[in-house]
């Protein structure tokens, strides 16, 4: 069985993919998988980063421009989708679709997680006849179920790390019915890929632990509480939502983590974003003043008075 990772990424994600392979690279010293990235708009710098960061651990990496052309005829709300989602997270639809037929499964993950722990477990798992493999959402899973209409709301699970199998996904909703599905529930639809994907692997997907996907949720009070692991240690951290560890406004301890992986690729020149509307700036003063931090309270205070 030959496994591959697979991340997609456009130009405003590359540093943050650079840093998951890096995760991904580290957490695995000897036996490693090959790393296919799917891009679109990524310019001549960022495909280098790419291959620097790839070369410099050692990995196989392949580069596989894609065409999302077809995302420009969604139904215009899905089109807009969520802020902090990009087009390219579309791409995880088609994954099995785009990397080479040498592979008989891969692992997709988001650019927005570290890999902490070996994954070897993962890419062996029986997936028992189904098509993917998924954890289920730790935020009220059941509320987006119900949304979707779902027989089993409980089992709405998060995209953030899907495990494919090729041997069976033909048994899976044919593509060909996307567009009619994606028109169908358009109104139905909040959270893009991740909607799309339950809907079309409603009872076909293998429920993994929660360790293969912690979620780190940051609302405007903080980090929300993840109890999920029941005493497990976990393989995968994932920072869903608007607030990433990115940002200069997180929470400092899930800075300190991401920016650990982030420092082992020093040539991507990652750095501490800072909010670039009014909105994120509200955003960040409020969540700020709750994590006690009064420097940035002070700077956000200043940047909302002088309104940018």
């Amino acid at each position: 069985m030959s496994a591959c990772i697979v991340l997609a990424t456009d130009q405003n994600y590359v540093r943050q993919t650079c840093v998951t392979i890096a995760s991904y690279a580290l957490s695995h010293p000897t036996k490693r998988s090959d790393i296919q990235v799917l891009v679109q708009g990524v310019n001549a710098a960022g495909l280098g980063l790419l291959r620097t960061t790839a070369a410099a651990f050692g990995l196989m990496l392949g580069i596989i421009p894609i065409d999302l052309e077809w995302t420009s005829r969604l139904p215009a709300k899905l089109r807009a989708g969520i802020t902090h989602v990009s087009p390219m997270a579309y791409s995880k639809i088609l994954a099995l679709n785009f990397i080479p037929d040498s592979y008989s499964r891969c692992m997709v993950l988001d650019t927005d997680l570290l890999v902490v722990g070996n994954l070897d477990e993962l890419l062996a798992t029986d997936l028992k006849s189904f098509p993917i493999a998924a954890v289920p959402d730790f935020m009220m899973p059941e509320a987006s179920g119900i949304r979707l209409g779902l027989k089993n709301p409980a089992m709405y699970f998060n995209s953030g790390v899907l495990l494919m199998d090729r041997s069976n996904w033909n048994h899976c909703t044919p593509l060909s019915q996307l567009p009619d599905l994606l028109q169908t529930y358009a109104d139905k639809i909040c959270y893009g890929d991740q909607d799309i994907l339950n809907i079309m692997f409603e009872d076909k997907y293998l429920s993994l632990h929660y360790r293969f996907n912690h979620m780190l949720m940051v609302s405007f009070n903080g980090l929300i509480p993840n109890n999920r692991l029941e005493g497990a240690m976990p393989a995968i951290l994932h920072f869903p939502g608007q607030i990433k560890p990115w940002h200069e406004y997180a929470p400092r301890n899930l800075q300190a983590a991401y920016f650990r992986y982030a420092s082992a690729c020093q040539w991507i020149g990652m750095k501490s974003s800072e909010p670039v509307s009014i909105q994120e700036t509200k955003i960040a003063a409020k969540l700020s003043e709750k994590l006690g931090n009064e420097s940035l309270v002070k700077k956000y205070a200043a940047n909302l008075s002088s309104n940018f």
